[in-house]
C-alpha cells in the first residue's frame, strides 16, 4: 500500500510525518520508509523520487524553504526501497537522508583507516603505499603485520644479513648458518648436535 501526503508551504511538515508514522505503526504494526522533499511547487507523485546532489528523499538544493511534499510510504503490496536513491554501494541513512558508504566501501578516505585510502573507481578501501592489508600484498618472505599493516619479515627470513643473527647469512632471504655454525642438529655431522646457544655443533 502506498500513501502520499502532501503538505505545501507547512514548516512543521517532518513533525506532521512523524506523528502520522506513529499512527500507522500503533495501529497496524507495518514497517514504514518516509521520504521528504523540500520543493517549489513538485508534483505530489514526484515526492518520493530523488533528493539532492549525494542526498536520498531530501531536499533538492534550489528547493524554495517553507513549501514541503512529503511522501509516506507504508509496507505492504508496493514497498518503495529509500536505498534506491543511492548507489549500489551505498545505504540511505533515514536520519540524515544522505547517502553513506556499506560496509566494507567508501565515499572517501574518512571511511578507510588511517593506513588506507579510498579507491574512488571501486569505492573500496586499499591500502596506502608502503602500508598493506593482507599477506598477499607482500613479498613471500614476509607478512602484513595485524597492527602495524606493514610488510614485517617471516621467523628465519631476511632482506639481507643485518636481518639475521650474528652466527647467520641471508642467501635469498633465508638466514642461513654461516660455515662452522649450525640453525639446527641438521646442520651437524651424524654424532653431533646444535647447541642453541653457542649456534656450533658439539
Amino acid at each position: 500500500m502506498r500513501v502520499v501526503i502532501a503538505l505545501v508551504g507547512d514548516e512543521r511538515a517532518v513533525e506532521v510525518v512523524e506523528v502520522v508514522v506513529g499512527a500507522v505503526l500503533g495501529a497496524d504494526g507495518l514497517a514504514v520508509e518516509v521520504a521528504v522533499d523540500v520543493c517549489g511547487g513538485a508534483d505530489v507523485e514526484g515526492a518520493a523520487g530523488g533528493g539532492g546532489v549525494g542526498g536520498c528523499g531530501h531536499a533538492d538544493e534550489g528547493a524554495v524553504a517553507g513549501d514541503v511534499e512529503v511522501a509516506l510510504v507504508v509496507g505492504g503490496d508496493d514497498p518503495v526501497d529509500v536505498d534506491g536513491d543511492c548507489e549500489t554501494w551505498q545505504t540511505c541513512d533515514i536520519k540524515t537522508h544522505w547517502c553513506q558508504a556499506k560496509e566494507e566501501y567508501c565515499i572517501n578516505d574518512d571511511d578507510c583507516e588511517d593506513w588506507a585510502t579510498c579507491d574512488l573507481e571501486l569505492n573500496r578501501c586499499i591500502a596506502r603505499q608502503g602500508y598493506c592489508a593482507d599477506d598477499n600484498e607482500c613479498n613471500w618472505w614476509e607478512f602484513c603485520g595485524e597492527e602495524s599493516h606493514r610488510c614485517e619479515l617471516r621467523k628465519d627470513h631476511c632482506d639481507s644479513t643485518s636481518d639475521c643473527g650474528s652466527w647467520q647469512t641471508c642467501v635469498q632471504h633465508r638466514c642461513e648458518a654461516r660455515v662452522g655454525y649450525c640453525n639446527t642438529d641438521e646442520d651437524c655431522v651424524a654424532g653431533e648436535a646444535c647447541n642453541q646457544i653457542t649456534h656450533i655443533c658439539q
